[in-house]
């Protein structure tokens, strides 16, 4: 999973460890089983961790979010040797007929990781133009 900000995709690349889908924080107490979706080669006992860690700070912060459905990403941290590097950050060069800067991701976009490591600029990430 790649992220864009700042005009630019980011050179890390977190691998996706587990997720939650829809999820209510505000029913789970210390000790109940998470409702993780573990990845292979992830350790659930790590999610279980990092969910009820996010749990204590959302509730020590009062977030009002732990009242509403959502839906949770576990990803690897920068450290983690599980994490992958571009070799660069990709600058976006879209722009529009009156020469504005396009965003690149203005929704969800799927690109490949070996295209990601070749792109110079986000145009080359386009899907060809059908004729």
């Amino acid at each position: 999973m790649a992220f864009y900000h700042n005009g630019i995709i980011d050179r890390r690349i977190p691998n996706i460890l587990g997720y939650i889908n829809n999820v209510v924080l505000s029913k789970y107490r210390l000790g109940d089983p998470a409702p993780c979706m573990v990845m292979v080669g992830t350790d659930s006992e790590e999610l279980n961790y990092r969910f009820f860690n996010l749990i204590g700070s959302m509730r020590s912060n009062s977030d009002f979010r732990l009242q509403h459905s959502i839906r949770i990403i576990f990803l690897s941290s920068e450290q983690d040797k599980r994490t992958q590097f571009l070799g660069r950050e990709i600058p976006n060069d879209k722009l529009s007929k009156s020469n504005k800067v396009i965003r690149f991701v203005q929704s969800q976009k799927y690109v490949s990781l070996s295209r990601l490591r070749t792109a110079q600029s986000t145009s080359e990430l386009e899907p060809p133009k059908e004729s």
